[in-house]
C-alpha cells in the first residue's frame, strides 16, 4: 500500500478501489486473503477476467473467452446483411470497421483457429452477400481476396 501511495502522489493518478482487485494464487491461505482485502480495500478476482476488452485467463485459449467478440462482429453484420450495399462498400465495412474489431486482442493474444475460422466466415459472408436468401456467386477464392492489392487481392 505504501507503494500505491507513492505512486499516486508521484503520477497524480489515483486508485480507484472499486475497480481494483487481486488474484491470488493457489496456495494462499483464507485468511491471508481476508488480510489482503483488509488492508487494500481491494476485492478478490479469479482468472479469467476481461481487461480493456480482452479477457485475460490462464492455460489455454478456450472458445468461450473469445465468444463475445464473435457477437459484437455478428451484430454488425446483422445490421448491414439487408442493405443495398455495393461490393465496394462491403469491402469498406469490412476493411475499416469489422477487421479492426478484433485487431487489438489479436495484438496481446493468439485466439483458437476456430475462432479466426468465425471471424473469416462473417466476413465472407458479409463480402459475397444473398440474394432471394441464397448466397451471390463467389467469383474468386477468398483466400486470394485476402492477399494485398499488389498481388491481385483486395487486402482483407
Amino acid at each position: 500500500m505504501d507503494f500505491l501511495e507513492v505512486y499516486q502522489r508521484d503520477s497524480g493518478q489515483g486508485i480507484n478501489t472499486d475497480k481494483s482487485f487481486y488474484i491470488p494464487s493457489a496456495r494462499c491461505s483464507t485468511a491471508q486473503k481476508r488480510l489482503i482485502t483488509r488492508l487494500t480495500g481491494f476485492r478478490q478476482q479469479q482468472l479469467p477476467f476481461t481487461y480493456l476488452s480482452c479477457r485475460l485467463y490462464k492455460g489455454r485459449a478456450k472458445m468461450e473467452y473469445y465468444q463475445p467478440l464473435i457477437n459484437i462482429m455478428q451484430r454488425k453484420f446483422a445490421g448491414w446483411k439487408n442493405r443495398m450495399l455495393s461490393v465496394g462498400g462491403r469491402l469498406i465495412l469490412i476493411k475499416h470497421v469489422l477487421a479492426v474489431i478484433p485487431q487489438y486482442t489479436f495484438a496481446v493474444q493468439e485466439p483458437p483457429k476456430t475462432i479466426i475460422h468465425q471471424i473469416r466466415q462473417i466476413m465472407a459472408r458479409l463480402f459475397w452477400g444473398e440474394a432471394e436468401g441464397r448466397e451471390k456467386w463467389h467469383w474468386k477464392n477468398w483466400n486470394a481476396l485476402c492477399h494485398p492489392t499488389v498481388h491481385n487481392g483486395l487486402g482483407l
